[in-house]
């Protein structure tokens, strides 16, 4: 029973809370991709309540209800897809960490951006050579193909968080 309850616990904070994006505020969409397990979550504590956190290859399986160019139902948490707001200035940090080394190892990117409204993004994260990457490209689809389109990502450290969070109210 202790067990059950302690995994429920851990669900619920890995997953994180529903987002509650007010009615009437222009939304866009946004996929994350990683080459190794990473935990994405939204930077600043107004953004926590409309962006929910999550994770892209750790294990957990999430049926996406965000319906983007190329949504695979068959996926098991190979990416997320989250509704967000737009038309205003998104910062998100994606981690890595490895815990099996005497040493925590970790990368991660600290980056933000703005999405225009009824649009879609995709942020692909990758781990090389002790370095972390990430790439944002603005989605489009034409005749059933989709084309991704290299977008700037403001990229900024975690020194720099409440200047960013700043900027973003």
């Amino acid at each position: 029973m202790r067990y059950r309850f302690l995994l429920i616990l851990f669900v619920a904070f890995s997953v994180g809370c529903v987002s509650s994006i007010p009615e009437g505020t222009p939304t866009a969409k946004i996929r994350f991709t990683s080459d190794v397990p990473v935990v994405i979550t939204p930077v600043c504590t107004r953004n926590e309540s409309v962006i929910r956190r999550g994770s892209v290859k750790v294990g957990l399986k999430e049926e996406s209800s965000v319906k983007m160019y190329g949504t695979r139902s068959d996926k098991t948490n190979d990416v997320i897809e989250r509704l967000i707001p737009a038309e205003r200035t998104l910062p998100f940090r994606i981690r890595w960490g490895h815990y099996g080394h005497p040493r925590l190892t970790s990368c991660e990117v600290f980056f933000y951006f703005t999405p225009r409204p009824n649009e879609q993004y995709q942020a692909d994260y990758a781990l090389g050579n002790s370095q972390c990457t990430i790439k944002l490209y603005q989605l489009s689809q034409s005749n059933g193909t989709i084309k991704k389109t290299e977008i700037p990502a403001s990229r900024f450290e975690a020194k720099d968080e409440e200047a960013v969070c700043r900027k973003s109210d």
